[in-house]
């Protein structure tokens, strides 16, 4: 929010295929949203936020995310390498990139859990 306010967590995003509720902490999602507003970085965040599994983790390598995209591996490099100064998502390592849990996790349980393993990577 501009005036700083931190707002609560909201349940806002129901996905009837596999009918689980995800958590979303919006002051940070906005950020991620308008640090990564550009056409390019968009893809990628959709891509990130749709193929994410229950501990964030996005399992596909560069090239394979370009390619699904439709962009250059570059582009798909310079947009992470962003991200990962931002915090919104690290390597875990080649091919494995998990999202911060502090934008978006599955319920209470799964955040505190995957926030910790990421305050202590």
């Amino acid at each position: 929010m501009p005036d700083g306010t931190v707002l609560p967590w909201t349940d806002i995003d129901y996905n009837p295929k596999q009918q689980i509720w995800q958590q979303v902490h919006v002051h940070r999602l906005v950020k991620f949203l308008r640090d990564n507003s550009d056409a390019p970085s968009a893809h990628i965040l959709a891509y990130l936020l749709e193929n994410k599994n229950a501990d964030n983790l996005v399992i596909a390598t560069v090239r394979e995310m370009a390619e699904d995209i439709g962009v250059n591996p570059l582009t798909v490099q310079r947009v992470m390498k962003k991200m990962f100064a931002n915090d919104d998502v690290r390597k875990v390592r080649n091919g494995v990139y998990q999202i911060n849990p502090d934008i978006i996790s599955y319920g209470q349980r799964k955040y505190t859990t995957l926030r910790e393993d990421w305050r202590t990577a």
